[in-house]
């Protein structure tokens, strides 16, 4: 009985911290997974970023137009490139901007998760150290219970014992009491 209930909320506690530590771990998998996609988003943007800079400088030191190849890109860069105005090319490093911070957001958002997940293992071993140190007083408060009752039951058998004590004193008081009268009736019977 006390044992198989001791087993039961022992495996039930290992199940839950397996089933956090899973948690934990998958968490963290997924929000690296996010940092790297992100990380590898912003090496493309700045690769794209860098190519439209150069492109730049390298048509205003040569004052030519943007019609001008300078070979180094695709004709698909090229021909998306022309596609771009000045402002959009100041929306797309304002965006790059923004991407930054957000990786920045990003990083500190796994870095979080990672002291979360750390938090969450210590926690949780806190709560089976705690759960073995209330299985143990549990079992103990069990074994005083069964230990009182067993005291109960010996301090009911010792009344019964004194109860028959003080009645075979009383029997024993009598039976003197009645062999001091024969004795004395007979004394009493030979004096004369």
């Amino acid at each position: 009985g006390i044992n198989a209930e001791y087993g039961k909320q022992w495996y039930q506690r290992r199940v839950r911290a397996q089933q956090q530590r899973m948690a934990s771990n998958i968490m963290s998998s997924l929000a690296q997974s996010l940092q790297d996609e992100s990380s590898d988003f912003k090496k493309l943007q700045s690769g794209y970023l860098s190519r439209l800079k150069g492109r730049e400088e390298r048509e205003k030191m040569l004052g030519v137009g943007e019609e001008f190849d300078f070979g180094g890109m695709s004709e698909e860069e090229d021909y998306i490139d022309s596609k771009f105005t000045n402002n959009q090319i100041q929306m797309v490093e304002q965006n790059s901007r923004q991407v930054e911070q957000r990786d920045k957001e990003i990083r500190n958002i796994v870095e979080s998760i990672a002291e979360l997940g750390s938090i969450f293992k210590d926690l949780a071993g806190l709560v089976a150290d705690q759960g073995t140190v209330l299985d143990r007083i549990d079992y103990n408060m069990e074994q005083t219970l069964v230990k009182v009752e067993d005291g109960h039951q010996q301090l009911v058998k010792a009344e019964k014992h004194q109860k028959r004590g003080r009645k075979c004193i009383f029997i024993l008081l009598l039976a003197l009491l009645v062999l001091c009268m024969i004795i004395a009736l007979f004394a009493t019977k030979f004096k004369k």
